[in-house]
C-alpha cells in the first residue's frame, strides 16, 4: 500500500503535465456526468487518501455530501461555465494539522468553483478541480 501512495503524487503530476491522461469526451462535464461518489486522492501534487475525503454528487437534487477530512459536508453545487461551485455549505468542524489543510483547500475550491479538467486515467474518468491557488484530484471509488 505504501508503494501507491508514494506513487500518487507524481502519477498525479504525470497525469496533468505530461500528457499521460487523455482529455474526456467533451470540454466539461455535466452535473449528471459527475453524479456519484468521488475520493479526493491528491491535493496539490500530495497523496491525500489517508485521510478519505470524499464527496457526492445528487444532480437531481443538485447536492454535494461527504467528508472534507475533519468532518462531513453538506451543501448546494452547480456546474456555472465549466466550474463545479458549492454554496450554502454547513460550518466545518475543529480539526489540527493536514486534515484542516486538506479541509480548507477542499472548501475552499467548492466555495470559488474550481474549474473543472475532465481527464482519464486508464480509460476511468477522473475529476481535476482547479481554483484558489489549489489541484484536486478526484477518482470513483
Amino acid at each position: 500500500m505504501k508503494s501507491k501512495r508514494m506513487l500518487a503524487m507524481p502519477l498525479a503530476a504525470a497525469l496533468l503535465a505530461a500528457g499521460c491522461a487523455s482529455p474526456g469526451a467533451g470540454s466539461t462535464y455535466t452535473l449528471g456526468e459527475i453524479a456519484g461518489d468521488w475520493n479526493l486522492e491528491v491535493l496539490d501534487n500530495r497523496d491525500v487518501t489517508g485521510l478519505k475525503p470524499r464527496m457526492r454528487i445528487d444532480a437531481a437534487g443538485s447536492r454535494v455530501s461527504g467528508f472534507d477530512a475533519c468532518g462531513g459536508l453538506d451543501g448546494e453545487i452547480v456546474v456555472v461555465q465549466s466550474r463545479l461551485q458549492a454554496s450554502r455549505m454547513n460550518p466545518t468542524v475543529a480539526c489540527d494539522g493536514r486534515a484542516q489543510a486538506v479541509r480548507d483547500a477542499f472548501r475552499l475550491v467548492l466555495g470559488v468553483g474550481g474549474r473543472m479538467l475532465p481527464v482519464t486515467r486508464e480509460g476511468k474518468p477522473l475529476l481535476v478541480l482547479e481554483g484558489a491557488g489549489h489541484t484536486l484530484l478526484f477518482a470513483r471509488p
